[in-house]
């Protein structure tokens, strides 16, 4: 669309938030789950589909195999999500400022904190300076921001730094995904950039190993000694094309934890549902760098 009409108009930044009924935003904890709309799944029993929902009545279909409200679920929805600036000050002009500029991220509901920077002329090993951030913005640009025409013999180097939140499972890994357009097709790639516990990206498939973290179905208790409190690292894109547009961002992945649906089975003692996992893996999404030669 830009190449037609000098415009992107998906060119946005990334937020999360909750989409409840409940007026409790940041009420995003898998285990004090409190539903979406009040009345109608406010107990265990409504979400996890242990009888049928009030909504089972009145939306087609549905009921305990589907967790209520028919083809929606109540057990499929979300806490929530939450949504994030890099802003020199806490203040309303500030924060709105970061919007505008799309320095802002979103999470699952964790409080993982993510910052993601781009350039062509960043330092080896970036990461690894005291002021990585100054020069990040110094020599390359932000999370939201645009990398213009590569220099001849360069692709764009990433600076990402990710730090857990302490209430929440340890960090796993840190991705960069790309997009781009290949013969008119819409194109994407997953890189995992750095692993915890001292792992490196396979050489074959480009994948962290494994790590070891687990959960206890039964009691919910999740691994502690395996994951890392901060990751970072400084990532080249290893299949630059510098003639074609792409665009970048970070994700950052958790080690597992129980679903709220877990957690709410076995407070009331029923079986797990089905057709959601007990498990989910936390994460945080950067808004993207765009690069347009």
């Amino acid at each position: 669309i830009e190449k037609e009409r000098g415009v992107n108009p998906h060119k946005l930044g990334f937020i999360g938030s909750t989409d409840s009924h409940l007026g409790t935003p940041g009420a995003t904890i898998e285990s004090d789950y409190q539903g979406q709309l009040g009345y109608p799944d406010a107990t265990p029993v409504q979400r996890v589909g242990a009888t049928p929902s009030l909504y089972a009545s009145v939306i087609a279909g549905g009921g305990e195999d589907e967790g209520g409200w028919g083809f929606l679920g109540a057990s499929k929805f979300s806490p929530g999500g939450l949504a994030a600036v890099w802003a020199p000050q806490n203040t309303r002009e500030e924060i709105w400022d970061a919007l505008a500029r799309r320095e802002a991220f979103s999470t699952s509901g964790t409080r993982i904190r993510v910052r993601f920077f781009g350039g062509f002329d960043f330092p080896q090993e970036l990461h690894t300076k005291r002021n990585a951030f100054d020069l990040g913005y110094k020599k390359g640009v932000p999370m939201g921001g645009d990398l213009r025409e590569a220099p001849a013999g360069k692709a764009p180097q990433f600076l990402v730094w990710a730090t857990r939140d302490p209430q929440s499972a340890a960090l796993q890994k840190i991705q960069i995904v790309k997009g781009w357009i290949e013969e008119g097709e819409e194109r994407s790639e997953v890189y995992d950039a750095v692993c915890s516990d001292g792992g490196v990206p396979d050489a074959a498939d480009g994948r962290c190993p494994d790590n070891g973290a687990r959960v206890d179905i039964e009691s919910c208790a999740i691994t502690t000694d395996r994951g890392d409190a901060e990751l970072a690292t400084t990532w080249t894109d290893p299949d630059f094309d510098a003639s074609k547009r792409a665009v970048y961002y970070a994700r950052v992945l958790e080690n597992p934890v129980c679903r709220w649906s877990t957690h709410d089975a076995h407070r009331i003692g029923a079986a797990l549902p089905k057709h959601v996992p007990p498990t989910i893996k936390e994460r945080a999404w950067t808004s993207p760098i765009w690069y347009t030669p």
